[in-house]
């Protein structure tokens, strides 16, 4: 009867462990991780004109959240759903291709992002995510 008792207790054990460890699995989404989620895209401009080329970071220190994507042609969009919330918008430069041997390197000038905007403390811009819907945000950064 004894050891029964320890067979059964120990399979209880060993189950119960296997369930805690499965929602430790980092394996959670953005909507149980994060609550209330929505899918952004949308538009970035300088003076009128879209941004050929630049990254975007959402920031919110409110949830701790910072998604960053990518600009093509004045649009963007994040794959993934983003937390609701108020986020301030930072806008970097793109992403710059690793030098060659035997060729000289000459930064690019990236006159459509003003440094006012590549920076959280000094960057206006603003986008608020609302929960469950397509949020399409339109950004101008002006000279």
């Amino acid at each position: 009867m004894f050891r029964f008792d320890c067979i059964r207790w120990s399979c209880l054990l060993v189950a119960s462990f296997s369930i805690a460890a499965s929602g430790c699995s980092g394996q959670t989404s953005e909507a149980t991780r994060f609550g209330k989620t929505g899918k952004v895209s949308g538009t970035l401009k300088y003076a009128g004109a879209p941004v050929k080329d630049a990254r975007i970071q959402f920031s919110s220190k409110e949830n701790g959240v910072a998604v960053l994507g990518t600009v093509i042609g004045g649009e963007f969009e994040f794959e993934d759903p983003v937390p609701a919330g108020t986020y301030k918008v930072i806008v970097l430069t793109p992403e710059e291709p690793q030098p060659m041997d035997g060729v000289a390197y000459v930064p690019p000038k990236y006159l459509d992002i003003p440094l006012k905007y590549r920076d959280e403390f000094n960057s206006d811009l603003t986008a608020t995510v609302k929960d469950g819907e397509d949020n399409h945000v339109s950004l101008e950064m002006k000279p």
